[in-house]
């Protein structure tokens, strides 16, 4: 990726991406670059770019990280954070393909996520995908963990 004004847009838009613990209107470009150097150069992460079909522009991220091959698992995250693609079955289509590539390529049969109480589409996206509710933290950060076996 070498144009990262997108990327930073969307890390820095804290309204827009409420959800995604990461945004900050403090992180930088140069932030950005080094972060995804670094996961590019570690064997426990897996940071991909989503892109149009039709613009090819950049439209969001996934990642998995850490992915521990011993016991199988890995845990994932994914922003779509052109707003114009949210909602149009992009995250369905992105991690059913990123999870059946882990799966295929490194044998990972069980992924986590953590997702806010309150990102409800997030949540039934998740659902529809087959993860299930395994931790609830509502007490503590409002967060929940889910699952899914592969």
């Amino acid at each position: 990726m070498d144009d990262f004004s997108n990327y930073f847009s969307w890390m820095t838009d804290k309204e827009s991406n409420i959800f995604i613990l990461g945004v900050s209107p403090s992180i930088s470009i140069e932030y950005l670059k080094n972060y995804v150097r670094e996961k590019n150069e570690v064997a426990d992460a897996l940071l991909l770019g989503i892109y149009s079909n039709t613009s090819g522009n950049h439209i969001g991220n996934i990642k998995f990280e850490p992915i521990n091959r011993l016991k199988s698992e890995s845990w994932l995250g994914i922003l779509i954070g052109d707003k114009s693609y949210r909602n149009r079955g992009v995250g369905f289509e992105v991690l059913t393909a990123g999870i059946k590539y882990l799966n295929d390529t490194q044998f990972i049969s069980t992924f986590h996520l953590g997702v806010d109480v309150d990102n409800k589409p997030a949540i039934s996206l998740y659902e529809k995908l087959g993860f299930k509710k395994n931790l609830d933290l509502t007490k503590e950060i409002r967060y929940q963990i889910m699952t899914k076996f592969y």
